[in-house]
């Protein structure tokens, strides 16, 4: 028997990822932050007048250095450069 590990092409083995399932233009990311992170990240994208989805992806954009829309990420969420 083999298991989930074992499988030829397993994205741990070989390190390439696979497409993810595209809902629109997006695809779904699960994770777990604690109650307190929920809860300020929802209060900081309502402030910005984003969704938390949105507000996410931009962290993630501003994290990797990808520049969403017209200002630098370090302008949008006050990151010091």
């Amino acid at each position: 028997m083999t298991s989930t590990n074992d499988r030829a092409g397993d994205a741990r083995d070989d390190f390439t990822v696979r497409q993810p399932k595209l809902d629109g233009n997006r695809v779904a990311l699960r994770g777990r932050v604690t109650p307190d992170q929920h809860q300020r990240a929802r209060r900081a994208a309502a402030q910005r007048g984003l969704s938390l989805s949105d507000y996410l992806g931009s962290l993630i954009d501003a994290d990797t250095g990808v520049r969403a829309g017209k200002r630098p990420p370090q302008e949008a969420f006050d990151i010091p450069a």
